[in-house]
């Protein structure tokens, strides 16, 4: 069923995640071979998640194998955090890695609704921020257009929603400062 396929698609990318925290750089060949795939599945992933919200009356009137595309959603962020954090080649990760994260993930952010919107792309955006520094200026702008307004205007209404994009906004604050 498509249930199982996204629940074993989701497996696989924590167990991918899990080898790059162990491997770091060393797991780099490998990722080359399939992160065009992982940007892929998280791009068609998101486009069916933004057409079930647009057509649902309630976020609970969306299906379950619909839902569970955000926690393999959530696998990717959380591979491609650990992917840019462990690469030893800044020069590479600017090259080859960033403009297709950032096309992936930052429309989808901006264009998503506030509960489908994760923190952990907060963290990823943290990490590119931390790892290239000055090396982004170019994608500042885009960066600054598609998360820091749509993000502040989530926390801003009060204290206690959304309180994991609270923390990894600040830490993100942080890094650009």
């Amino acid at each position: 069923s498509s249930t199982a396929c996204i629940q074993q698609l989701t497996s696989i990318m924590i167990l991918r995640t899990r080898v790059v925290r162990s491997l770091g750089h060393r797991y780099m060949v490998e990722a080359e071979k399939i992160f065009g795939d992982v940007i892929g599945i998280y791009k068609r992933h998101s486009e069916i998640i933004q057409t079930h919200i647009s057509t649902a009356s309630a976020l609970q009137d969306i299906p379950a194998p619909v839902r569970l595309m955000r926690f393999t959603k959530r696998e990717i962020l959380k591979f491609l955090k650990e992917l840019v954090m462990r690469s030893e080649n800044v020069p590479f990760i600017k090259a080859n890695l960033l403009s297709p994260i950032l096309d992936a993930v930052l429309v989808d952010y901006k264009l998503s609704h506030d509960v489908m919107r994760d923190e952990h792309l907060l963290a990823l955006i943290t990490v590119i921020v931390d790892r290239l520094g000055s090396e982004l200026d170019q994608e500042l702008d885009g960066i600054a257009d598609s998360v820091l307004s749509v993000t502040i205007d989530m926390i801003h209404r009060n204290f206690e929603d959304f309180a994991d994009h609270r923390v990894h906004f600040y830490f993100l604050l942080q890094k650009l400062v």
